[in-house]
């Protein structure tokens, strides 16, 4: 609303959940106004060298402190995971370094909830347990989000112990199965991800994503773009 023309202090100083807007203030367009890219759809790009190794370069995503959207933060937590993260001209590179052990983090989620999905799918990657807290209001989402993600972890061999407000996950080996996705984007998004890694070694499907076209509701072709990215990808030099 600022970069609309309306007085930041007064906005600022009202509660989060209503605002008055003072008599006679116009709201004024931009000359040019540039839409942020989704930066909760990135996410699971920027997370992907965690399943695959190497290096992917997202393109247009701003500076976190420069961003209307809060989901950028997820940003910091794979960096406490291992992942390491460049600026790159316009872009944002991620990259898994070689012989890194990527572990497993505490964090809270709570205003950045959409995400926790993408890290809970990947734990069973990292050394040690994660634990992922602030989860409770995404019980009353498109699905139960927290029993949702313990259930199938579960039917991948994970160890969870799940709470009102939290996800703790132990690490176990994986083995194949056929996910359900709750109608819920998320669900399917995250577990697609995982999905890219080589768990065989033999370059062959591990984990079926039941209703992949639930992911219409933020990114209907979500599977295209990742089954691009491996087409496109290459060794690293």
């Amino acid at each position: 609303m600022a970069q609309f023309g309306q007085p930041t202090a007064e906005l600022a100083a009202q509660p989060a959940a209503e605002f008055d807007l003072p008599w006679g203030r116009a709201f004024a367009a931009p000359a040019v106004y540039q839409i942020e890219p989704d930066a909760t759809a990135a996410s699971y790009f920027l997370a992907l060298p965690l399943a695959t190794g190497g290096s992917v370069r997202v393109a247009g995503l701003p500076e976190a402190g420069a961003s209307l959207q809060g989901d950028l933060a997820f940003a910091e937590v794979i960096v406490r995971v291992g992942l390491e993260l460049r600026r790159e001209g316009g872009a944002l590179v991620s990259t898994l370094p070689a012989g890194a052990k990527p572990r497993g983090v505490d964090a809270d989620f709570n205003t950045f909830s959409d995400t926790f999905l993408t890290l809970a799918a990947l734990a069973p990657l990292l050394e040690g347990p994660t634990t992922i807290r602030g989860l409770a209001h995404t019980r009353k989402q498109e699905t139960d989000r927290v029993a949702g993600m313990a259930k199938e972890l579960q039917r991948l061999g994970q160890e969870v112990v799940e709470t009102e407000d939290t996800l703790v996950i132990t690490p176990r080996p994986l083995r194949a199965a056929e996910i359900e996705t709750y109608r819920d984007h998320r669900f399917a998004m995250s577990f697609g991800v995982l999905g890219c890694r080589d768990l065989r070694s033999d370059g062959q499907p591990w984990i079926t994503v039941r209703d992949p076209a639930c992911c219409a509701k933020t990114f209907p072709n979500f599977f295209d773009v990742l089954a691009g990215l491996r087409a496109a990808s290459h060794p690293s030099p």
